[in-house]
């Protein structure tokens, strides 16, 4: 779903399907390391709901929301270190082992689309 938007291809045919269902799943239980990603850009804060009910985040993640927060964090890992970094953020699932992956690099921030 992040490659489709991050990409920037035709959200068509079976790729809008993929967007559909993986914006569906980012929204309401992302993985450690997306989720990471999203704490730590600060524009986003998740609901804390019943006990063992799905949080969901404050609004909804939109496909815009993948491109200008998701994917820099993702890529920039790959061009200061290694491409491993992202690798390990995104398969992790513990919260506490993506929390300095998922950490904004100064170099990303300037691509984030402005409010």
């Amino acid at each position: 779903m992040v490659s489709i938007a991050s990409d920037i291809v035709p959200i068509t045919g079976e790729n809008r399907v993929l967007a559909y269902y993986g914006l569906k799943k980012i929204n309401t239980n992302p993985r450690a390391g997306l989720e990471a990603i999203l704490n730590v850009s600060n524009k986003y804060s998740k609901l804390t709901g019943e006990a063992g009910a799905e949080k969901q985040y404050t609004r909804e993640l939109t496909i815009n929301d993948l491109v200008f927060i998701v994917g820099p964090r993702i890529n920039a890992a790959g061009r200061i270190e290694s491409a491993r970094n992202s690798v390990d953020l995104l398969i992790t699932k513990d919260p506490e082992n993506c929390l300095q992956a998922g950490q904004p690099d100064q170099r990303t921030e300037h691509r984030e689309e402005k409010p």
